[in-house]
């Protein structure tokens, strides 16, 4: 079977002043980007008696604000509700230096520019350069990409606080709130198909989506056939999988705020038959560094994005070339076919990528947790499913 789709591109409460132990100005800080609120994803199942709750903090910086180097000497993470301390979690040190020498390294060689959507760098870390260790010189920042937890119960915000010395042992401190949210959307989502699918990718922590703040809640949709394949014959067409030209649906009311059609598609970038897995990414790995050069566009391929109520927009991505049946300024109703499934942009077979978000840039708005009204898992399940998962197979309801 060939590899499921790999696609990436991935604060109410107000910052806390950041003081030094000694002196009034601030010396130490913490930021985040997205730094208003993390969200939860719930996992729950027909036989768990309560819900579980996933959450990654993205792009988390520590940053030295004065002119003398300062070293970082503990990071410590309190999920709290209210003053109750639920969790606490401290980041080894280990970690921080090996991430600080990535980022560095990251950036002497151009990649933190390329690659601006997931690591965002230029939205909340201008001025400041990367340190190499967990040593932070005069203005300088140190990145940790994500940072992960599991609930039990859910938490209403975490407190990351930050000790570090100064090379004349002054001790500094900082902390920054983050509040944690568990989305309800005001609007009533359907599937953006019709049918039984499955998830190839989904927000689920094993998903590639999910590790970055512009597709975290992320969707990719594929079919599946006999034997267990997305494709008949020897899959060297597009025509051979068997999601290729569904029809795709707007998932509810709204307005199209983009669509684009003049993306072509290409079997070349279909895993050959007597292709190892090592070779078809490394053939893969200039195609999409193009695309990513040449453009967002490129990398999403055709699309359509519609403002739904409360400011809400759905995206749907990859879809065939000819197939978008909207124009920007068009109302659309719920249901109504928008498209056709592709493969065009950076998609490893035809597959529809789809997600909500809190903004129409495509490169720094915030993806935003989703449920579905008319979907079951397949064959069945107990009702209480809210959000679905990497590898599930789903089917809607009418």
């Amino acid at each position: 079977m060939k590899p499921l789709v790999i696609f990436s591109m991935a604060l109410l409460i107000n910052s806390l002043p950041l003081l030094a132990q000694k002196g009034t100005s601030p010396q130490l800080e913490v930021r985040f980007q997205p730094d208003s609120i993390v969200y939860v994803y719930e996992t729950i199942g027909p036989e768990m008696s309560k819900s579980l709750y996933t959450a990654i903090v993205q792009n988390m910086a520590i940053i030295n604000r004065s002119e003398l180097p300062i070293r970082i000497e503990k990071i410590s993470i309190r999920a709290m509700r209210g003053d109750e301390t639920l969790q606490l979690k401290n980041v080894h040190l280990d970690r921080v230096r090996k991430s600080a020498s990535k980022f560095r390294m990251l950036q002497e060689q151009g990649y933190l520019e390329l690659y601006d959507f997931q690591f965002q760098t230029s939205q909340y870390l201008k001025g400041f350069s990367l340190a190499a260790s967990d040593s932070l010189g005069a203005k300088q920042a140190v990145i940790l990409s994500h940072e992960t937890f599991l609930f039990e119960q859910l938490p209403d915000h975490i407190q990351v606080t930050v000790l570090g010395k100064t090379a004349d042992g002054e001790q500094v401190t900082a902390s920054k709130p983050l509040r944690i949210v568990n989305h309800y959307s005001q609007n009533n989502y359907i599937l953006p198909v019709k049918g039984i699918w499955t998830i190839a990718a989904g927000p689920s922590l094993i998903g590639h989506h999910r590790w970055g703040s512009i597709q975290e809640f992320a969707f990719d949709f594929i079919k599946i056939g006999a034997h267990q394949k997305t494709f008949k014959d020897e899959g060297t067409r597009l025509e051979d999988y068997y999601a290729y030209g569904e029809p795709v649906f707007a998932v509810e009311d709204g307005v199209v705020v983009s669509a684009l059609d003049g993306i072509s598609e290409s079997s070349d970038n279909l895993k050959k038959p007597d292709e190892t897995q090592e070779e078809y990414l490394k053939r893969m790995i200039p195609h999409q560094n193009e695309l990513i050069s040449k453009g967002f566009q490129y990398v999403f391929g055709n699309h359509v994005i519609i403002r739904h109520p409360n400011n809400e927009y759905s995206s749907y991505f990859h879809l065939k070339k000819g197939s978008v049946k909207v124009n920007v300024g068009d109302m659309v109703k719920k249901g109504l076919n928008i498209g056709e499934l592709g493969h065009s942009g950076n998609s490893t077979e035809p597959h529809l990528h789809f997600h909500l978000s809190d903004g129409l840039d495509i490169m720094y708005s915030r993806s935003i947790p989703v449920e579905f009204g008319n979907v079951s898992l397949f064959p069945a399940d107990n009702g209480n499913v809210r959000h679905i998962h990497s590898g599930q197979i789903v089917s809607t309801t009418e």
